[in-house]
This record gives structure tokens, sequence and C-alpha cells, in this order.
């Protein structure tokens, strides 16, 4: 899972009463972030990283360095929060420099503390009619199971870490933000969860109706049913794994997730 795209170190817009804005910096096509420096001030003794001074340079022509990009760069502002930002600047090919001193939006609901905020593009679609809407929910069942199971294979291969997973306090907080946005952002949610529902009952687990489904395979391609003590086993072993993932998504929800924003 992941969301990859390409942000061009250009000023399009100041936020109004930001640090960016008292320094003087204005929106303009000619404006170019050329260098970021992410620094310790003297006042501070030191943080995770070595260096106290973190240089990113976005005008770097060796496209092989992967950490002169915008990504990066607010990445370690999350990590760094006490360095103070220095922007190279290019105004219509005068160069200058500026301090900054980056601030918390409280009103910004992701743990997400510094640098820019992404605004996502919202495009409601309506069907003209009950066939359309039939085609329209019938794509987002398949797209949602689909993105599940991709969902479940990157966690099994490492691509995405198990503490990423949220418990049943997860899914109330997620209900509870996405029902003020209304009625239809809440049901395409609650329609959602059946789907998640629906796919992890029928994954070949004992005790879920995916583990019965293997045993009755099993049962039509041997010609017998599995014996008394491998069906019991089987149960036990399923509802231990059951019991230990809802244990331990509540503790991600309790332990870790809190502590995160």
């Amino acid at each position: 899972i992941g969301v990859s795209f390409h942000t061009i170190p250009v000023v399009l817009a100041v936020e109004p009463g930001s640090p960016a804005e008292e320094m003087g910096i204005k929106a303009s096509p000619l404006t170019k972030v050329k260098r970021i420096e992410l620094y310790l001030p003297p006042e501070v003794e030191s943080d995770e990283e070595e260096s106290r001074s973190l240089v990113i340079d976005l005008d770097d022509p060796n496209k092989e360095v992967k950490s002169n990009n915008w990504g990066y760069a607010f990445w370690r502002m999350q990590r760094l929060p006490q360095r103070v930002v220095r922007l190279t600047l290019v105004e219509e090919q005068k160069e200058r420099k500026v301090e900054l001193v980056p601030k918390l939006d409280p009103s910004w609901p992701l743990p997400i503390i510094l640098g820019l905020r992404m605004h996502p593009l919202e495009i409601e679609l309506k069907a003209k009619s009950v066939g359309e809407a039939w085609v329209m929910s019938t794509n987002y069942t398949r797209n949602s199971a689909m993105n599940i199971y991709l969902t479940l294979r990157s966690l099994f291969t490492g691509q995405v870490s198990a503490k990423e997973l949220h418990g049943p306090i997860g899914i109330a907080t997620a209900a509870v933000q996405i029902v003020q946005h209304g009625l239809a952002p809440l049901l395409l949610f609650l329609g959602f969860l059946s789907i998640n529902l629906a796919v992890l009952n029928f994954l070949p687990i004992p005790v879920l109706d995916g583990g019965h489904m293997v045993f009755l395979l099993w049962e039509a391609i041997t010609r017998r049913r599995p014996s008394e003590r491998v069906l019991i086993g089987a149960t036990y072993a399923g509802m231990a794994f059951l019991l230990s993932l809802m244990a331990f998504v509540l503790y991600l929800d309790v332990f870790v997730h809190p502590f995160k924003k």
C-alpha cells in the first residue's frame, strides 16, 4: 500500500499567518526552494541525528541521491521537531536564505505536526439510475475487497508494519471522525467494514467460515472427513490465533497509537 507523488519545489501558495509569510516569502511561479537545512539551535544539546546540520539539496543534479526530495525533508521535520529550518530560495534569479521555526497547527487532525499540508481532492459521484448505482456499488465492493487482500499480503511480506493495525477503539475513533463529514461517508465506511468482515471471515483459519470451507474441500477431494483429533486441534489453534490477534490490536489501540499523535 502506498501513494507516490512528485512535489515540485516551487512556492505556489503561502499559508496566511504562517512562519513563511512572516519571513516575507511570496507565492510566485518564479520562487523556487533550492535547499533545505535542518539545524539544531545552540541551546539544544542533541537529538536523534548525529550531525547538528542536515542539508537536503532539492536542486542537486545527482538523481541517484534518494534523500534530495520533499518527502524526505517532510519526514525529517517530523522526526526532528526541535530543529530550525533554513531555506535557500531563488527569487527571480536571486538567491536568499530565510530561517523558519515550523509551528504546530492544532486544527490538523492527522498525527503530522510540521511541514506541508496535503489536502485531498474530493470528487462526489452520484448515480443517475438504479443500474448505474448497482455498477458503482459492485465496483466499490470489488475494489475494497482487493485492497483488503493486498493489505494482508503486505502484512505477511513485511511491506506494512503490523503496528499499523487498529482494533475496536481505532475503528470507533475513525467512525467518529467520518460521521462529521456526513451520512454518505459514514455509509461507505460501514460498507467497507462489512466487506472487511466478509473477507476476513473467508480466510482459511479454523473457527471461521474459511476454515470450514477448507475442511469441506478436503473432504470433497479425499472422499473422507478429517479425523476428530485434527478438527479439534485446528479449532483450538484457530481460536488461539484469533484471541491473540484481538489482544494485539487492543494493545496497539491502548498503548501504541495514542502516543503517535
